[in-house]
């Protein structure tokens, strides 16, 4: 910007008060670069008409800098103080206006599609404040070179502010480094001298000044190369924090050795400074955009720090100049995976193996991915391929046993663990995940086996200790049972499954007041859970405590009023409490919603048989039988019926029958030994005296259907299907972060 006689000032600094702070750093900054900076703090008085002398101050000032921030843009647009930028403000007053962004903020309109400078989080970030500043001043001194590349100032910063500090232990190089500085001092002195020698004809100034500037050149190229070399022999002994030190005396005398940039990446990679390193590769890249490993180290960095999107971009323009480049086709498709875009990781998976068909990560991740997909068909090839490139892989085994267990087809995943064994019987992983298979095939106690032996090399397994509890739990074993799930509570206490197994595990076995307090401590994390507060109200009613129990019920309803199994607690408490006639209307409603229900049907004919209405009892009874035959309750609830109905032959055949079902089943042995006394006895008068307890209904079988213990849905497959990592051949300094 030229000078202009007509103005006093370069910039008028308009900004909020919460922003005084800070305009008062870029005011003095700028006057520090000899910028005439109008800044109300300076310039006005308490005795100064203030709306007279901004006034005076605009017109005086080439350009109005806004410092716009929300508190800046909420405000009122004084007219008083500013008026140039008003809608009806001439447009060749709005042409003064220079915004300034201090804040991500809705742009006000007189200053929208003005060239603004983005201050944006300078306020934290000297580097990025000292970057926008130069570019600021670059606007008011024509032959101000402005940094233009953000990540190359920052870098060259830092690397400065580094070297600056340099402890007295690099004397020697510090010498060097000085000693390089002087000659070029030496030179440019002499370049300087040259120009300003009027006895030298334009064409030897040229001439002279190209040869000086050539020695300059190849004496900064020789000693950057010196501190380059050092570098790497550090960086081969594994002295990593002295390698980047020789790496960065090199980019202080040259700053455009892409090799160092990259070489100080991969030497902060082997520290951990991740951060660090991505800016270091991103030097490089700034040089030579084109160089592929330094690309694909950097991807695979910004992967690792969770940058999915940045390591995709990255891996995007590898691809470019290189489409056959297959490690990069597969690591963007990890990436694209952790960002939920199977789809197109799955296209960047199959176009990884049709460059390098024999790749067996890719194989493998494809395999993973199918799998996550459900699509387990196209899965098990993938294992079945990967398996062929490498028949011995223990993990892969685990893979394809998991993927057969999910298709059903459980001899042929027996074969795929067994297989896994065999290579590593101290596997983990394969022992648990057999153990679920045995889960599947009812084989109980060799499932505990399993489990027993899966944490015997993993002891620290929440999922083997919920397993091997849920096992325990089907063969009838309760307080074993209980053990593990609180073993498995132990080891990872946030997790839900294996708290709620552990709760309903205390009310099986009659801890109804511990079991109580567990049910509300799940409902804290789930208050809406339905499973929860069903298992809650049938604590609450086995201690008896009705209100409680009739109103935990009703908050399901109030969550879904055509939920079953909120009118079934209800029916069960009713039944209980003595309210039978309100029983029946809730069994009535849960089979409105499933009329199938056999529970409800068994649990309806039993209130109808305590209210003596024997028909329509018999009814319900009969339908609960013949939906599930295998159920001794429900025909021992058929055959008390049948003899309230005075028919003796048929309860005796269904007591039979339960007898049959559970030959353990004692009420049902002393309901026959009456009744045939009955038949013997000519003339009795009365009906047999059957035992209410033997007749009860069956609200502990209908609590394990309705609201299930941990079952195999909740049973997880050991971890042994790591998310598909990211390749790296390029850089083998850096596979150990991988």
């Amino acid at each position: 910007m030229v000078a202009d006689p007509q103005y006093k000032y370069d910039i008028f600094l308009r900004y909020n008060r919460a922003q005084s702070r800070w305009s008062r750093q870029l005011a003095e900054r700028l006057d520090r670069e000899g910028i005439k900076v109008w800044f109300d703090r300076w310039m006005l008085v308490s005795q100064d008409n203030r709306s007279v002398e901004l006034r005076r101050a605009i017109d005086e000032c080439r350009t109005v800098a806004l410092v716009l921030s929300n508190d800046f843009v909420a405000d009122a647009w004084p007219s008083d103080q500013l008026y140039c930028g008003f809608p009806h403000a001439p447009d060749s007053q709005n042409q003064r206006l220079l915004p300034i962004i201090f804040e991500p903020c809705e742009l006000p309109r007189p200053v929208q599609g003005l060239p603004a400078i983005d201050f944006s989080g300078s306020e934290e970030d000297p580097i990025l404040f000292e970057f926008r500043v130069q570019q600021l001043i670059a606007r008011f001194k024509p032959g101000f070179e402005a940094p233009t590349d953000l990540q190359r100032f920052r870098l060259q910063s830092q690397v400065s502010q580094q070297l600056a500090t340099i402890g007295t232990s690099d004397i020697g190089t510090n010498d060097e480094v000085s000693g390089f500085r002087a000659f070029v001092r030496g030179i440019q002195q002499l370049i300087a001298q040259v120009i300003g020698d009027r006895e030298i004809s334009a064409d030897e100034q040229t001439r002279q000044v190209a040869f000086l500037q050539f020695i300059q050149r190849l004496f900064q190229w020789n000693t950057a190369d010196i501190q380059f070399e050092k570098g790497e022999e550090l960086f081969e002994r594994g002295d990593f924090a002295k390698a980047i030190a020789a790496y960065e005396r090199a980019l202080n005398i040259d700053s455009n050795v892409a090799s160092a940039w990259s070489r100080r990446g991969d030497a902060l990679v082997e520290l951990g400074r991740y951060r660090e390193a991505i800016d270091s590769y991103n030097g490089s890249l700034s040089i030579n955009p084109y160089d592929e490993p330094v690309r694909m180290n950097l991807a695979l960095i910004l992967g690792q720090m969770g940058r999915h999107k940045a390591a995709v971009v990255n891996y995007d323009k590898v691809i470019e100049s290189d489409p056959e480049q297959s490690t990069a086709w597969h690591n963007r498709g990890v990436r694209l995976m952790q960002l939920g875009r199977m789809n197109l990781a799955l296209k960047s998976f199959e176009t990884a193996l049709e460059h390098s068909p024999e790749r067996l990560d890719t194989w493998i991740a494809r395999g993973y991915l199918l799998r996550s997909l459900e699509r387990n068909r196209d899965a098990l090839g993938c294992f079945t391929k990967a398996l062929e490139i490498q028949p011995k892989n223990r993990q892969l085994w685990i893979a394809q046993g998991n993927t057969l267990m999910s298709m059903g087809r459980t001899r042929k995943a027996l074969i795929a663990y067994n297989t896994a064994l065999k290579l590593d019987p101290y596997s983990a992983e394969a022992w648990h995940n057999r153990g679920l298979l045995l889960l599947k095939l009812k084989r109980y106690r060799d499932a505990v086996t399993c489990f027993d032996r899966a944490y015997r090399f993993n002891p620290d397994s929440y999922r083997t200790w919920y397993a091997r509890g849920y096992a325990f739990q089907q063969l009838g074993l309760q307080d074993e049972a209980l053990v593990h799930f609180e073993e498995s509570v132990r080891i990872d206490p946030d997790r839900f499954p294996a708290r709620y197994a552990q709760a309903s595990t205390l009310l099986d076995i009659g801890k109804y007041k511990a079991a109580a307090k567990r049910f509300d401590r799940l409902l804290e994390e789930q208050p809406e859970d339905a499973t929860v507060l069903y298992q809650k109200a049938m604590s609450l009613r086995r201690l008896e405590r009705w209100k409680e129990a009739i109103a935990t019920s009703k908050q399901i309803l109030t969550l879904n009023e055509h939920d079953p199994m909120g009118w079934f607690a209800l029916g069960t408490i009713y039944s209980d409490a003595g309210d039978l006639e309100a029983a029946l209307k809730s069994y009535a409603k849960v089979l409105e919603c499933d009329p199938a229900d056999a529970i409800a049907l068994n649990n309806r004919a039993w209130v109808l048989c305590r209210l003596e209405r024997y028909e329509e009892a018999e009814e319900f009874a009969l339908q609960a039988a013949g939906i599930n035959e295998e159920k001794a309750a429900f025909w021992h609830t058929l055959a008390t019926i049948q003899a309230g109905l005075d028919k003796i032959e048929e309860a005796i055949a269904s007591y039979s029958r339960v007898l049959e079902l559970d030959p353990n089943f004692e009420a049902a042995q002393l309901a026959i030994d009456q009744l045939k006394s009955l038949q013997e006895s000519e003339g009795a008068a009365e009906e047999p005296a059957l035992e209410e307890s033997s007749a009860a209904p069956v609200d502990d079988e209908s609590e394990a259907e309705l609201s299930p213990l941990p079952d195999l849905s909740q049973l997880k497959q050991a971890e042994a299907e790591p998310v598909p990592v990211e390749s790296n051949p390029n850089n083998p300094q850096s596979s150990g972060q991988q």
